[in-house]
């Protein structure tokens, strides 16, 4: 194999990889989460949609891990809970893990996701813009790339679906208000 097939097969392999990692942004109600770069116990089962065996694995591993994965495993317990519709115990991990340095740009995306779901969309753009931001270079608001992957472009898409959701609740009747408060 010469040089130039051996560089097409690295490359088709990569490419590979990268697809098949892409489902770690699941989808929450048109919200997209993000796991960390970093693969941990429950990594794997987030990224396969087998949550209840995320959370199993998370649990028994968080008390061991200590460091940058730490926060890779609380928010594999944050989007665990999320899809699974655990909103109240995903909040504790989601804000443990947005409190953490590393991962910023991950971590404030998910709090975000999990803020619009509980219909807090002023928190939620907060926590989005943040994520949103975190290593920007020059212009911030180029949103032209959003067919990216990146967890930057994850939140700014995420940020434009809660101001969108923002107007449609602004322009609803009250009583249409008052039932979505109640139902959250």
């Amino acid at each position: 194999m010469n040089l130039s097939n051996r560089l097409f097969a690295i490359t088709t392999i990569a490419a590979a990889l990268f697809v098949v990692a892409i489902p770690s942004s699941a989808a929450a109600q048109g919200f997209e989460l993000r796991t960390t770069y970093k693969e941990v116990p429950g990594t794997r089962e987030i990224e396969s949609s087998r949550p209840m065996d995320a959370i199993r694995l998370s649990d028994i591993n968080l008390p061991h891990i200590h460091g940058l994965q730490k926060v890779a495993v609380l928010t594999n317990l944050c989007i665990g809970h999320i899809m699974v519709n655990q909103l109240d115990e995903a909040e504790g991990y989601c804000e443990e893990a947005a409190s953490r340095p590393n991962e910023r740009a991950v971590t404030r995306n998910n709090l975000g996701v999990l803020r619009a779901l509980q219909g807090r969309f002023e928190a939620a753009r907060a926590d989005f813009a943040v994520a949103a931001n975190v290593s920007c270079e020059d212009d911030c608001s180029d949103i032209g790339a959003s067919d990216r992957d990146l967890p930057s472009h994850i939140a700014r898409r995420n940020l434009q679906k809660t101001e969108a959701r923002m107007v449609e609740v602004a322009s609803s009747p009250t009583s249409e208000r008052l039932t979505a408060q109640e139902n959250r």
